[in-house]
């Protein structure tokens, strides 16, 4: 009953999935092939050591007249432990007779042993290998059995279903193609629809989209492709210069597309055609300006704004909202950049007379210190009128340095704020950018300027004359 319920299940499951019918007959092809091969071993005189031998062959009036290979062929045998375990009975009476065969033989004549020893040894290698040239040739009548069988299946599959057959043999180009008929070429823009969103649902009617194969990833890669190539192509045929000037109510004319079935034809086979290089760069622009669209145009980073422009085809192609903002931060940094200029240099103006006035400190001190040097320099030292002027004198020293600090690091920090605005244009705009000269003039004097404010070589004597 089991077996009856398993071989009528895998009839059913054979007729409805064709896959498994061939599966079962490559296996009953493999058995056939092994069977086969079977046979042709047993009736092949190349084989002809590896056939069994049974105690009627053996059983002879005079034992000692049984011929010697016959008797090293029942050894051989024996010593197939799986023919022994089938065969207990039959194995048993082999080992009586050949004990028999053996002693009769050495009773009647000279029985070499040593000459007899190395003959069965010879024999049960040469059984060996033949043993291994039959599992060899099983083995191959099993993979063409199993390959027969499972072409049997294919060839069956066609012969009851021809029409599938048909059907899965019609050109890929066909299966591509898509179809205009019954759709209108031209389209009505709807509010909140941009060009992009026209064009898609356009193609969607025209069954663009069908044929798509691939990934989720993929297909969404060659989607997109297809949407921008026919909306490139618009843009070219009907004389739409700026896509985000499209209005509500407004039409889109896809008469090149119906009048010219081959050229969608032709984007969706070169869609289907892109590198994986190519799926990767649209799946991570695509990727990409999401993450920019869900975001407020002022809260962009400059380099992102310039990088979805760029991307949607630059600032013709790109939506309003992002060539406006570039605008708007262009303009705002050149007039930032122009308005920044007089501050500097006046910044730079009054560090300069500062400075003036440090070197003119200096000097002073300079000269007060030099009255204290030698004999004469210890006696005024004491004079009260001394003391009083020397305190004073680095009093204003020492505030002069401390303004000139402040005045250098107030000029440096506008110098910081114009270039990084000239950085932020060069990357916003290259072309605006190209068109100025940014490097101030008081940059020549940078270096000079830097060693003044830092100049203090009265600092160490300052320090000794205190103590």
């Amino acid at each position: 009953m089991v077996t009856a319920a398993i071989f009528s299940f895998a009839g059913l499951l054979a007729r409805a999935c064709p896959g498994v019918r061939n599966v079962l007959l490559a296996y009953a092809g493999m058995k056939l092939g092994e069977a086969g091969v079977s046979a042709l071993v047993k009736k092949s005189k190349r084989f002809e050591i590896l056939r069994q031998i049974n105690a009627q062959n053996l059983e002879k009036e005079n034992l000692a007249e049984i011929n010697e290979r016959l008797l090293h062929l029942a050894k051989a045998q024996l010593l197939d432990k799986d023919w022994e375990k089938a065969n207990p009975s039959e194995a048993a009476r082999l080992r009586e007779l050949i004990f028999k065969i053996e002693s009769a033989k050495i009773k009647e004549s000279e029985y070499n042993i040593e000459k007899t020893t190395k003959s069965y040894e010879e024999l049960v290698k040469r059984r060996i290998s033949k043993e291994k040239q039959a599992k060899v040739f099983s083995a191959l009548g099993k993979v063409a059995g199993a390959a027969g069988g499972f072409l049997i299946g294919e060839a069956l599959e066609d012969i009851v279903h021809p029409a599938k057959a048909e059907e899965q043999a019609v050109p890929v180009e066909q299966a591509e193609k898509v179809s205009t008929v019954g759709v209108e070429p031209i389209e009505q823009v709807n509010k909140g629809e941009s060009l992009w969103d026209v064009v898609e649902k356009h193609l969607e009617k025209t069954g663009a989209f069908n044929n798509l194969e691939g990934t989720e990833e993929e297909i969404r890669a060659q989607k997109d492709y297809i949407i921008d190539s026919i909306k490139d192509r618009i843009m070219a045929e009907g004389g739409l210069e700026d896509p985000n000037m499209i209005q509500p109510g407004a039409e889109i004319d896809f008469s090149f597309l119906h009048e010219n079935p081959s050229l969608l034809e032709e984007v969706q086979n070169k869609a289907l055609s892109l590198s994986p290089e190519q799926i990767s760069n649209i799946t991570e622009n695509r990727e990409f300006l999401e993450e920019v669209f869900a975001k407020p145009v002022d809260k962009l980073a400059d380099s992102d704004l310039v990088k979805a422009i760029d991307i949607m085809g630059g600032a013709e192609n790109a939506p309003s909202g992002l060539v406006k903002e570039l605008n708007q931060r262009v303009q705002d940094l050149q007039e930032k950049i122009q308005g920044t200029k007089p501050y500097i240099s006046k910044a730079y103006s009054d560090l300069c007379k500062i400075i003036d006035e440090k070197e003119k400190a200096i000097k002073t001190v300079e000269d007060l210190l030099a009255r204290r040097k030698g004999f004469f320099g210890k006696i005024i030292e004491k004079i009260p009128g001394f003391k009083k002027d020397y305190t004073e004198i680095t009093e204003e020293f020492n505030r002069l340095n401390t303004e000139v600090q402040n005045k250098f690091n107030f000029f440096n920090e506008l110098r910081n704020r114009y270039y990084n605005a000239v950085n932020r244009l060069e990357t916003l705009s290259p072309e605006a950018a190209t068109k100025q000269i940014f490097r101030l003039e008081q940059d020549t004097d940078l270096d000079l300027l830097k060693k003044l404010v830092e100049k203090n070589p009265l600092e160490s004597q300052l320090k000794s004359t205190s103590k």
